[in-house]
């Protein structure tokens, strides 16, 4: 699990059967937030900010002290999940002062202060034991609650930077940033997806601030929060000559040079590691080979604690205790596979990925555009030519790369939400920008073949089959890996019966469920009654007996942001439904064809001389974004492929 949250919420029940509230006076800034107007908001919004303030000092010597301020609003059911705050802080950090306040609805004011907060350790495992969070529950969340907090902490910052996240799910009325230095330093800013705002500056603090920032509205099909969030990255630099220059990261090279230096004396070695490694490769001769026997354990046998860098800190854990423990986040298992290899002579390289794809911006480094690790592994020459996930380095050549978090994406492809964004190749020379390319759709296949017949009573059965390669084999598995024999049959029979009502699977096979590196293929045998019905003296059937590529229709009164495709296939279906001698068609829906953007889709259905329908038609998306401009036609090219699903040939009896 991620958090602790199971343990995190008993102790908060707990908390709540002996409540700890006090009466308290507000202070002056809750109170001066609490007269805030509210503008009306859509149903959707559960919350509202009325005050947001992050006030940020910093010391000569590099520490850093910020306190956080918020007030907000439940403004209905949706907005009472907004009722715990909590904090992460580990051993680098310090927690000077933790409150909270609400008035309900009645008025009556109450305070919680640290010594009501439950504490808990954040991750769960030993390796995590310095991660801790601490929360405290607001008993009286009801809707008209207003609600606030202060938190104060004090740092020592890996680097000399931060970032201000300006837009969040909760609309803010203000939102404001502080920031002291102390004499003789400066600060740089840069803004994303927000337009710039000048500080108003008073002695040695600076002071952005915005007001009635509009909330990110969660949509389908929408790019990443984190990618369409304004936010505001600040550097700030201290005198020339201060020992502090070091922790200051002005290129990418610094960037990654830093991590280099924080995370390479982490690729530990022992024996264990050694004689596993040898134990994996033994009998493979070819590199992508051994390559595979090392990864696949990295992915299977380490298990996977989903923690991003940043929040569980941005230095791995040591290759042998990750290999002792045989657990980690993305980070340690980067680098017990580094180590692995490295125990067979393979080099290897840390690459800083973000799993939101859109959110890393090339012209600003910071650390604080990740979270998340892969591994770059330099290729031999002549060896994985073909793989799509590779990538071209000046001086280190041609590199591999490979995701060990992903449990169900083999060698030579990465998931489909690193494919076309940018990570940082953590390199000898420090640290180089370098694009995740996309894949090709021919990567990621789904051929649905099906050989059907109509029986005298209108019943049509046969025999189905799909292959699926890529992250379509991948998103699969990980739905089926979890499942028992039964739940997997009950998935595939739910998931028909959106199409046909009136149908039956069996025989259901799945052949290279756990081979990764294999297609994925599943068949059965189909039967589905009065799937030919009559009409006025006619018959009518669907070519396309199941199966869907229509997206849903975007409202676009409300529509905010771009459309965004998930990742590039290629998907085909190729029916034939042998139909009885006597039947003889009349009309034949018409041949389709459809192109915008990143989709192309095209259907035709015929019938030969020994009276066999087939209906064929092939699907190609491609990574990428529908602007928000041209989305009535995407609109129609839904419609289109919709109406082709929906569309049926005539027969005379």
């Amino acid at each position: 699990m991620t958090l602790g949250t199971e343990r995190l919420a008993l102790l908060l029940i707990a908390a709540l059967l002996s409540p700890v509230w006090a009466a308290a006076a507000l202070p002056e800034w809750f109170q001066a937030a609490m007269q805030t107007e509210i503008p009306a908001y859509d149903d959707e919004v559960g919350a509202a900010i009325l005050f947001d303030e992050i006030q940020t000092s910093i010391s000569e010597n590099g520490e850093v002290r910020t306190r956080h301020r918020r007030v907000y609003k439940i403004l209905n059911d949706a907005g009472r999940d907004s009722g715990t705050i909590s904090v992460h802080f580990d051993d680098e950090t310090r927690i000077s002062s933790f409150r909270a306040w609400s008035v309900p609805p009645g008025g009556k004011e109450y305070e919680l202060k640290a010594k009501d907060a439950i504490e808990t350790q954040a991750f769960d495992g030993v390796l995590y034991a310095g991660n801790r969070l601490r929360a405290l529950r607001i008993p009286s969340s009801q809707i008209g609650s207003i609600i606030g907090f202060e938190i104060e902490q004090r740092e020592r910052p890996y680097g000399l930077e931060d970032v201000w996240t300006i837009q969040t799910s909760m609309p803010k009325r203000l939102s404001r940033f502080s920031l002291s230095l102390p004499p003789g330093w400066t600060v740089e800013t840069h803004w994303v997806n927000a337009e710039p705002v000048e500080a108003r500056t008073e002695n040695a603090t600076r002071t952005w601030e915005v007001e009635n920032v509009v909330e990110i509205h969660d949509e389908d099909s929408m790019p990443p929060e984190t990618s369409i969030a304004g936010r505001m990255f600040v550097r700030y630099f201290p005198p020339g000559g201060s020992e502090l220059e070091r922790r200051v990261h002005r290129t990418w090279t610094d960037v990654g040079r830093w991590y280099g230096a924080l995370a390479e004396g982490r690729v530990t070695n022992s024996p264990d590691i050694t004689a596993k490694a040898s134990e994996l490769v033994r009998g493979r001769t070819s590199f992508l080979d051994r390559m595979r026997a090392v990864a696949g354990f990295a992915q299977r046998d380490i298990r996977y604690v989903a923690i991003e860098i940043g929040i569980g800190g941005y230095q791995p854990h040591r290759a042998t205790e990750i290999f002792e423990n045989r657990y980690g986040d993305c980070k340690d298992k980067v680098t017990a596979l580094r180590a692995m290899l490295r125990a067979l002579g393979i080099d290897s390289h840390y690459v800083l990925v973000n799993t939101n794809r859109g959110t890393v911006r090339r012209e600003f480094a910071s650390i604080h555009q990740f979270n998340h690790v892969i591994v770059a592994v330099p290729l031999p020459k002549g060896e994985g030519e073909s793989l799509p996930a590779t990538v071209v380095h000046p001086t280190l050549g041609r590199l591999l790369l490979f995701d060990p978090t992903n449990s169900v994406t083999p060698v030579g492809q990465l998931p489909w939400y690193l494919q076309g964004d940018l990570g940082l190749l953590v390199t000898p020379a420090g640290g180089d920008i370098v694009e995740l390319d996309a894949h090709d759709a021919s990567v990621n296949r789904l051929e649905r073949t099906a050989t059907l017949e109509i029986g005298a009573n209108g019943t049509l059965e046969g025999s189905v089959r799909e292959v699926r390669s890529g992250w379509l084999a991948a998103t699969l598995r990980d739905r089926l890996l979890s499942l028992t024999d039964s739940q997997r049959a009950e998935y595939f029979d739910s998931r028909m019966a959106n199409h046909l009502p009136r149908h039956t699977i069996a025989g259901l096979t799945i052949e290279n469920l756990e081979a990764i590196d294999e297609d994925l293929i599943v068949s059965f045998e189909l039967s589905a009654q009065d799937y030919v019905r009559p009409a006025g003296g006619l018959l009518l059937m669907r070519p396309r007996v199941y199966g869907t590529k229509a997206g849903s229709r975007v409202d676009l009164e409300k529509r905010r942001y771009a459309y965004a495709f998930e990742g590039s296939s290629s998907e085909s279906d190729a029916f034939t439904i042998t139909l009885p001698p006597a039947l003889r068609v009349d009309e034949l829906p018409a041949k389709v064809s459809v192109s915008l953007g990143p989709l192309t889709y095209e259907s035709e259905s015929t019938v030969d001389t020994d009276n066999v329908l087939h209906y064929e038609r092939r699907y190609v998306s491609r990574s990428g974004t529908v602007a928000r401009d041209r989305l009535e036609e995407l609109n129609r090219a839904f419609d289109e492929i919709a109406k082709d699903e929906r569309s049926v040939a005539v027969f005379t009896p």
